[in-house]
């Protein structure tokens, strides 16, 4: 399985950090740009993506996710929209954290979805159709949504929908080490 990660110049790469992590353990995780060449993430790092998005075949990959930062940098990128239409389309796992969800309802994707952001629910005022709910992460169909300081939230809802974990022991030790910070 291969799971895209998008990130673009102010991405917040914490938002993303712990699901690329865990997924990594079993999936193939790969770091999808608009560009080639570093992006600079909002903490400062620079990080060299794997491939651009325009160059990424569809077929290829099995869930893609979004993360939060300064969206303008790839709300109107053409290939980005493509790609997560096509995968809406087909029904493959989406996910998008904070600002990476005004993406989604920007491209149509949350039309009659339930979803969750950290973004003042006034951008969202043009998305009639979709339905905000004040939790830390929503899953609606193949879908899932997040707010910012939901970022371990959605990292586990994407590890249960893509069959991440072995079992239920699996799930909820990896629960227990990342919002209790019980040691394993």
């Amino acid at each position: 399985m291969k799971i895209g990660i998008i990130i673009f110049n102010g991405f917040v790469h914490f938002e993303v950090a712990i699901v690329s992590y865990l997924l990594n353990t079993k999936f193939e995780v790969v770091t999808l740009a608009p560009t080639i060449g570093g992006v600079r993430s909002e903490e400062g790092m620079i990080i060299q993506p794997d491939e651009v998005i325009s160059e990424k075949p569809i077929e290829s990959l099995d869930c893609l996710i979004i993360p939060g930062g300064n969206e303008e940098n790839i709300i109107n990128n053409q290939a980005l929209k493509s790609l997560v239409s096509t995968m809406n389309k087909k029904k493959k796992i989406l996910g998008a954290i904070c600002s990476g969800v005004l993406v989604f309802a920007e491209m149509g994707v949350l039309k009659e979805q339930e979803f969750t952001t950290s973004i003042p629910q006034e951008e969202f005022s043009k998305y009639v159709t979709s339905t905000y709910k004040d939790q830390n992460t929503v899953s609606s169909g193949h879908i899932v949504t997040a707010k910012a300081n939901g970022y371990v939230d959605f990292a586990l809802e994407l590890g249960k929908k893509l069959k991440l974990f072995e079992n239920y022991n699996d799930f909820e030790e990896t629960r227990q080490f990342f919002k209790e910070f019980k040691s394993l």
